[in-house]
């Protein structure tokens, strides 16, 4: 999904890019946060 939305829209990738990879930083922090309790 974020893939073909990239492609109709490049103007707004790094836009993309940015909040993506901060969704899945906090799916990631979230993850091992309750891995450790």
């Amino acid at each position: 999904k974020y893939i073909k939305y990239l492609l109709i829209s490049p103007s707004e990738s790094s836009l993309s890019d940015g909040l993506s990879s901060l969704w899945l930083g906090s799916v990631l922090f979230v993850g091992v946060g309750n891995l450790k309790h």
